[in-house]
């Protein structure tokens, strides 16, 4: 029988321990989340964007190796939910998400929901016939906060849901809608893309939805084990904001 010194033995029982939590993260992690550019894109083959750069920092940061998958939005929450991915990012809280998913405490990303018209269009609205508005907004989504609140009580002419920011300049440039909501970047982006200049963020005072902000987050799959993981997450972004990282690479995407 082998016999160890009580030093070997403890430092045996620290190895073990060691090990085990690091091989928790042995394996490639598998995160998610939707194409919306320019937070997270494909260009020639290549993913990009201001999120993707930021989530690879931090992950690299926490030295782990992780592929991101562009999925549809609805899509990208199921395989979260059902643990096919460990990790979605650019998802706001709420109730029915927080069943399945292990949120961050510091905020990934704060989205700032514009109201978007045409140029001419703009000033012929008064908060008073903001109920004659028919509105496009994106599938699926969450918007969070009092801008939720609002679209949920209808308070609309009509709605539209559709995929993705392109198909609401789209309605709006056909007449088919008189408005969209979207986050101030990734439309700026589509518009400048598309090379449209009559369509415009609201800036009317007396339109009570020219913007919004809304905290999204990255969040941990509760099927994925990794319950430990959205700290060590939360340490590496604290980091990262006190050296205003994000900013950095928001303006290299729009030189703002």
């Amino acid at each position: 029988m082998l016999s160890f010194s009580r030093t070997t033995y403890f430092k045996l029982i620290g190895f073990f321990v060691f090990f085990s939590a690091c091989t928790c993260y042995a394996t490639t992690l598998t995160v998610v989340t939707l194409d919306n550019p320019p937070l997270t894109y494909s260009e020639e083959g290549k993913r990009k964007g201001i999120l993707y750069d930021y989530v690879k920092k931090i992950l690299s940061d926490l030295n782990l190796s992780a592929q991101i998958k562009i999925k549809p939005w609805k899509r990208a929450l199921s395989e979260v939910e059902h643990g096919q991915a460990d990790i979605i990012y650019n998802a706001a809280k709420n109730p029915k998400r927080e069943k399945y998913l292990i949120y961050t405490q510091e905020v990934l990303y704060n989205e700032e929901y514009v109201l978007f018209m045409k140029v001419n269009t703009q000033k012929s609205y008064s908060s008073s016939m903001l109920s004659t508005l028919k509105l496009a907004t994106q599938l699926g989504y969450h918007y969070g906060g009092e801008l939720q609140s609002y679209l949920d009580r209808k308070h609309f002419a009509g709605r539209k849901e559709v995929k993705n920011i392109a198909t609401m300049i789209n309605l709006l440039n056909k007449g088919r809608v008189d408005a969209f909501i979207a986050d101030k970047h990734p439309a700026l982006f589509y518009l400048s893309k598309m090379k449209i200049n009559d369509i415009e963020m609201v800036a009317e005072a007396n339109l009570p939805l020219k913007y919004f902000q809304s905290p999204t987050y990255l969040a941990v799959s509760k099927k994925s084990k990794l319950v430990d993981l959205p700290q060590k997450i939360d340490q590496a972004l604290k980091k990262l904001k006190n050296d205003n990282y994000l900013n950095k690479i928001i303006h290299q995407y729009t030189g703002r």
